[in-house]
């Protein structure tokens, strides 16, 4: 896939905040295909915040080191890291 200010959020995770037990819930969107989570892995890390949004579209939660994506059809999340705006790796939970 933290504590987050309610409202929506603008701009990636912020490294320096707390862990995922705080997050933004997005609703419905934020799913991926399984062919675009299968897609993470032949991305060339590191990507940008904008390049990953631009691709993959708004994530549907946040915490404040990683965007969440729901994998449609399954119950896996696609987790991207965040160290700043650069997104560092991904992990399929």
């Amino acid at each position: 896939m933290a504590a987050c200010s309610e409202g929506p959020l603008e701009g990636p995770p912020q490294p320096h905040q707390s862990p995922q037990h705080l997050s933004i819930n997005r609703g419905g969107m934020g799913y991926l295909t399984p062919d675009e989570a299968n897609d993470m892995q032949y991305l060339a890390w590191p990507q940008t915040y904008a390049d990953m949004k631009g691709t993959f579209g708004v994530a549907n939660r946040s915490t404040r080191t990683a965007d969440i994506y729901r994998v449609a059809g399954s119950n896996k999340e696609v987790w991207v890291f965040y160290d700043g705006t650069t997104a560092t790796g991904f992990e399929i939970k």
